[in-house]
């Protein structure tokens, strides 16, 4: 038995979401899902997730038997009845009469059947037409207890009994016996169309017999497989998987796997209770039906060692050399000589303290690897294990074997040193000298003078001949393995991803696709470039990336057989074989590069799922796809939408792009994820299409597509607009109607002010007042005094222009306003009355620029001069007072006279004008906008006071109206 292990996936219920651990019937569908019938339910997988299937979806039992497909739909054998699984839905077709404990489909053409085992009938095989829903007697009864193993091919069932093999037509019904093999048969399994009849010779041999029912089952070879090397005796044909002609798989009663490929005989690791099924998918990977989960067998491309198979942990440097054999170097556990899957040679010299990356075959068939201090040489010949540590005292971080130069190259931390044939050491340069302080990870000869150094931080360009040194690369980037392709260009697995260095300048080669720092890189014999991450493999066709043509780049992950654990610096090995080695952390694995070929198959990303969800999350519906009218609710415009692809070998490596027509100006691509959400989308009509790919490149990808409109709210609904309208016009008409009755009121304000101004003018400019100013120019001119005379008649003249101008005014300044009270002041004091008169204005008052309504202060004055000081007993000493200032937004005008009183004038003979004024004025101030009013105070000594308030109106404010010229 060989020791080295194939890459295995175990997928279990709390891991992976598998519904149930105990698989027992696995299928692959036509789309490449992988189905798992299970004592739980069915799961389908499509290399990312687990779709499951239970009693609680509609399954008419949870133990599930088999699967079969016909088109889109999935026929389910579950042990109570048969049902159909049609876009995702359940539908139960059949129901049996007993329960039965096994149940295998099989579909031929247009016939659909159904090989059954009831419980407590002692196992008897009975056949369900799926199409007719009932058994058909095509087994003849004496069959019945005697039927050891059974298989279908093409349009027959074959059938084995004691040493004899039967064919039975599922059309005609009618049996033959078609082989007699001399031995019991133990197992009947198909491979494409040859039978093969598995027969035990004794406890140690195993007789397979290979037949062509083409050739009327006539035996086309024989060959025996040794079983006395297995561990456990028991029957080992329980469960059997054609590989090719003499390659299988097949496990025994006690849950043992076993693998015999060009005859030697592996055994997977682990017991898995028990086997039920196997199948081989189209990628040729093995899944097989356990006890303890769904378990994947990656055959081919890797061989994996394992400290728990007994080897050795923590391989820094692993090597193939010949006949079979490897050295592993652990780090601190010693050198291992490995030779068929034993360690035949185990050293742990006190002369090398650890083991590093890095080793290559020297030129007398030895071995040398970096170790510290120095480097060891191993010879095979001699099995013996040395030290070279001259000029080199501290660790050796990697070797280089340069052909040129017919020597050994060296890194030993900063220095740079070569060994000959003759294991003498030269040293040729040390990084500090350039003023820097890296460690030499990777050395790759450029030239005949020139090589290439890869450091901790830097890229340098060492001259053997000058023994100059230039940094090529500026940037802190970490050169962990150089490489040279066919082409004389340099690649290099750096912290920054895989970098190719052409024409003088580097370009990061896919770096939305290697998002990880690359350890190591190796380039195999079919010119395709093996890097190693810290989590992925990373295998590039360099033929298809020189010649433009896309995928170049595939990625390894768990799902595609790869379970390395992180790399060192410069560590694959290239053995004379092409196959490469790589130590990891976790393992040690052997890769075969001629196994590896670049997926060119296209994905096909189907929409399955479209949700929805209002703006809380709190209602989730998921839609029907089948409809061609999907509309959904302003209030549910929260999407989700799933576009899920199957890819059972390079999930890690799908890639999606995506456009939402309506929403979206371009695609985006490269999105990592199988669903997409879209928050608040407006209300429209739009148009989802995705695309899926392995790598980044979707020019020849097939699209899907799904169309559906965001319904409008219902404010932009079209009755909402009519109500909307409607609404708007009522209001508009409600404010035309209020417009105009405020035109109206104001056009009534305006008429009644005009009538309060006209009847303020009427007041003062009676026939009275008119005649004693007439009179006083008469007498003035007839006492010669001719000046007087005319100055008195232009005051009187102005006065009367002023009055009659500012009755069509709606507004004039205060300075007009005490212009005018001053040609009345003089006036009334020239007519007679002796009094004194005086205006008093607030330093903040600039009368100018201030408006107030005309002839609001000269009635009051007038009212003063006549009904205030005029009524002193004394004919001297009247006092008139004006005084203006400003409270807050509200323009304050106290007029002041000294007379006798309101209360010595009731006590008198009333005087026809004093109420009138006064009433006139009040009405006036009711009639005029914002906050006014009039106060009037009096006593005995002080006379009377009256106190004006309005608003002021700054004229700068006031630009429509005419200034008077």
């Amino acid at each position: 038995m060989y020791g080295q292990d194939y890459a295995t996936r175990l997928y279990t219920p709390k891991r992976d979401g598998l519904v149930q651990m105990q698989v027992m019937r696995i299928r692959q569908a036509p789309d490449g899902k992988i189905w798992a019938c299970t004592y739980g339910g069915v799961s389908c997988f499509d290399g990312f997730t687990f779709k499951n299937y239970t009693e609680r979806d509609g399954l008419s039992s949870y133990a599930v038997n088999d699967i079969a497909f016909s088109g889109d739909t999935v026929f389910v054998a579950t042990q109570v009845g048969l049902d159909v699984i049609v876009d995702e839905k359940i539908i139960h077709l059949h129901s049996m009469e007993k329960k039965f404990y096994s149940a295998s489909f099989y579909f031929y053409g247009k016939h659909k059947f159904m090989a059954t085992s009831a419980i407590n009938e002692d196992s008897l095989l009975r056949i369900f037409d799926v199409n007719k829903r009932r058994f058909v007697d095509i087994i003849p009864s004496r069959f019945y207890k005697k039927i050891r193993h059974h298989t279908f091919l093409k349009n027959t069932l074959l059938i084995s009994e004691g040493v004899n093999l039967y064919e039975i037509d599922l059309i005609s019904q009618k049996t033959r016996l078609v082989c007699t093999s001399g031995l019991k048969v133990w197992n009947v399994n198909i491979d494409a169309e040859d039978v093969f009849l598995w027969t035990k010779t004794d406890n140690k041999r195993l007789l397979i017999k290979r037949l062509s029912p083409k050739r009327n089952y006539a035996i086309i070879e024989s060959f025996t497989l040794d079983i006395a090397k297995f561990p456990a005796t028991s029957d080992p044909s329980a469960s059997i998987l054609c590989l090719e002609k003499h390659d299988f798989i097949f496990s025994n009663d006690e849950g043992g796997i076993f693998i015999l490929i060009n005859g030697r005989l592996q055994q997977i690791p682990g017991n898995y209770n028990s086997i039920h099924n196997m199948l081989l998918d189209k990628e040729g990977n093995a899944w097989v039906a356990t006890e303890k989960g769904l378990l994947k067998i990656f055959l081919k491309k890797y061989l994996y060692f394992f400290p728990e198979q007994g080897y050795p942990e923590n391989v820094w440097t692993a090597m193939g050399i010949f006949n079979n054999e490897q050295l592993l170097a652990s780090y601190n556990h010693g050198l291992f000589r490995i030779k068929n899957g034993k360690i035949i040679n185990h050293w742990q010299p006190k002369f090398i303290n650890n083991y590093y990356n890095g080793g290559c075959h020297g030129f007398y068939n030895d071995f040398l690897i970096a170790a510290a201090p120095g480097v060891g040489v191993f010879l095979p010949v001699k099995n013996s294990l040395s030290i070279i540590k001259d000029k080199m005292p501290s660790a050796s971080l990697t070797i280089y074997r340069d052909e040129s130069g017919k020597r050994i190259m060296v890194g030993n931390m900063t220095k740079l040193l070569a060994i000959d044939k003759n294991y003498r050491v030269d040293s040729l340069f040390d990084v500090t000298a350039t003023g820097k302080r890296n460690t030499i990870l990777a050395i790759l000869r450029k030239d005949n003078q020139n090589f290439y150094l890869g450091l901790s931080r830097e890229l340098l360009q060492w001259n053997e001949t000058s023994h100059k040194a230039a940094f090529i690369t500026s940037e802190k980037i970490r050169f962990n393995d150089l490489l040279r392709d066919n082409h004389h260009n340099l690649w290099a697995a750096t912290s920054r991803g895989l970098l190719l260095f052409k024409d003088g300048k580097y370009i990061t080669v896919s770096p939305d696709m290697i998002t990880e720092d690359l350890m190591t890189a190796e380039i195999a014999g079919n010119n395709l470039l093996f890097a190693a991450g810290t989590r992925h493999l990373f295998v590039l066709d360099l033929n298809r990336y020189y010649a433009g043509a896309k995928p170049f780049l595939t990625i390894y992950g768990e799902n595609a057989g790869y379970f390395g654990g992180e790399p060192g610096q410069n560590c694959f090995y290239k053995d004379d074989d092409g196959n490469l080695w790589l130590p990891t952390s976790d393992n040690v694995v052997k890769i075969f590069p001629k196994d590896f070929e670049t997926p060119f198959y296209t994905l096909v990303a189907r929409i399955n799922t479209l949700s929805i969800t209002d703006r809380d999350n709190t209602h989730y519906q998921k839609l029907d796809l089948e409809n061609k009218l999907i509309e959904i609710p302003f209030a549910s415009n929260n999407l989700r939408i799933c576009f899920p692809v199957t890819e059972l070998n390079f999930p890690e490596a799908v890639r999606y792009s995506y456009f939402l027509k309506g929403y979206q100006d371009e695609w985006i691509s490269g999105y990592k994820n199988s669903s997409v959400i879209f928050s608040n989308l407006p209300a429209g009509e739009y148009t989802f299409y995705v695309k899926a790919s392995l790598t980044n490149d979707f020019t020849n990808a097939p699209v899907s597509q799904i169309s559906f409109t965001i319904l409008p709210p219902f404010w932009q609904t079209a009755w909402f607009y009519v109500i909307e309208s409607f609404v708007v016009l009522m209001l508009i008409l409600l404010f035309l109607r209020l417009t105009m009755r405020h035109i109206t009121r104001r056009q009534k304000n305006k008429s009644e002010l005009l009538r309060l101004k006209s009847a303020t003018l009427s007041k003062q400019l009676d026939n009275h007042f008119i005649s004693n100013c007439t009179a006083k120019i008469v007498v003035l001119n007839e006492s010669g005094k001719i000046d007087e005379a005319s100055n008195y008649a232009r005051t009187f003249s102005r006065f009367m222009q002023q009055n009659l101008f500012f009755v069509r005014k709606e507004e004039i300044t205060l300075a007009e306003e005490l212009e005018l009270i001053g040609d009345y002041v003089f006036l009334e004091k020239k007519y007679g009355s002796d009094f004194n008169f005086e205006i008093f204005t607030n330093s903040n008052i600039i009368p100018t620029e201030i408006l107030i309504p005309p002839l609001l202060l000269q009635p009051l004055v007038e009212n003063a001069i006549r009904h205030g000081i005029k009524q002193r007993m004394d004919a001297t000493g009247g006092l008139l007072k004006i005084e203006i200032s400003r409270s807050g937004k509200s323009l304050l005008i106290s007029i002041m006279d000294n007379g006798p009183g309101f209360v010595h004038q009731e006590q008198s003979t009333p005087q026809k004008g004093n109420g009138m004024s006064m009433q006139l004025i009040a009405e006036r101030l009711q009639l005029m906008e914002g906050q006014n009013s009039i106060k009037i105070s009096h006593s005995d000594t002080d006379g009377t006071c009256i106190i004006l308030e309005i608003p002021i109106k700054n004229i700068r404010h006031d630009k429509s109206r005419n200034h008077r010229g």
